[in-house]
């Protein structure tokens, strides 16, 4: 089995937590040699020095400086030297595939609908409350953006809401990346990495995007550990729980070893 990379970044979420019980676990995985590549590009770099330094992942961009989850928040993370963008997937009614974070529009926009009960002529004319009041980006423009000169060298996360139907917004996903042809001979399963919640999402991802690098996002190292026999997956795991006693060493040593 190829070496397991564990993504340490903070994941923050709003209600219950999904995809952590025994139920959302598949009867069977997808071909475990067929599943995605290794996301060696979201590894520790090497300073001069020979030091390993973690990458900047920008969460919902610079969230701190403008409104998360939109393109002046991804565009002030690439400023500030952010080696990587987080973003939420989310679809409208007519299958356009947008950036959110929630599942409805009333805390960024003030709407109470959901993002599923909109279509893209209407989710288009959005603004968030926050200034300088932006409107909500699809996948398809963040990808246009990272094809900039400038913006060779910087990687997506994208968390993948189970709000979501796992068929429709993977063949969806797929459908947009194809749509926006990638730059300097890196091809996007190269830059690309689908977050998951549940196990039962690596079929209908395995289908509709194969070459591209799984990570599973979880709160859970019982459920999360289901899944270390799977090549080529990461883990997207809360510090907090990482730094358990014995359970989170074990883990990362686990999912570590070839």
């Amino acid at each position: 089995m190829a070496e397991t990379p564990v993504m340490q970044t903070p994941v923050q979420t709003y209600g219950s937590i999904p995809g952590e019980n025994e139920r959302d676990q598949p009867k069977q995985f997808p071909p475990l040699t067929d599943l995605g590549s290794t996301d060696t590009f979201t590894f520790a770099t090497r300073t001069s020095s020979g030091s390993r330094v973690p990458q900047a992942i920008a969460h919902r961009g610079y969230k701190a400086k403008f409104p998360e989850n939109t393109l002046g928040a991804f565009k002030g993370a690439v400023d500030v030297g952010a080696d990587a963008i987080e973003t939420d997937i989310h679809l409208s009614q007519d299958g356009v595939v947008v950036l959110s974070h929630d599942a409805d529009l009333q805390r960024c926009f003030g709407q109470p609908d959901k993002i599923i009960t909109r279509d893209w002529s209407y989710l288009s004319t959005l603004r968030t409350l926050a200034a300088p009041h932006e409107s909500m980006p699809r996948l398809k423009d963040l990808l246009e953006y990272l094809t900039q000169p400038g913006c060779e060298h910087i990687w997506v996360l994208l968390d993948v809401k189970v709000d979501n139907d796992a068929e429709e917004v993977m063949k969806r996903i797929a459908e947009t990346v194809h749509s926006v042809p990638a730059v300097d001979k890196r091809p996007w399963h190269e830059r690309i990495v689908v977050g998951i919640w549940s196990a039962s999402w690596l079929t209908q991802t395995h289908t509709h995007l194969p070459l591209y690098p799984v990570t599973h996002i979880s709160f859970s190292l019982l459920t999360s550990s289901r899944l270390l026999s799977v090549p080529n997956i990461s883990f997207n795991i809360p510090h907090f729980i990482l730094r358990i006693p014995f359970f989170g060493r074990r883990f990362v040593r686990r999912a570590h070893s070839p």
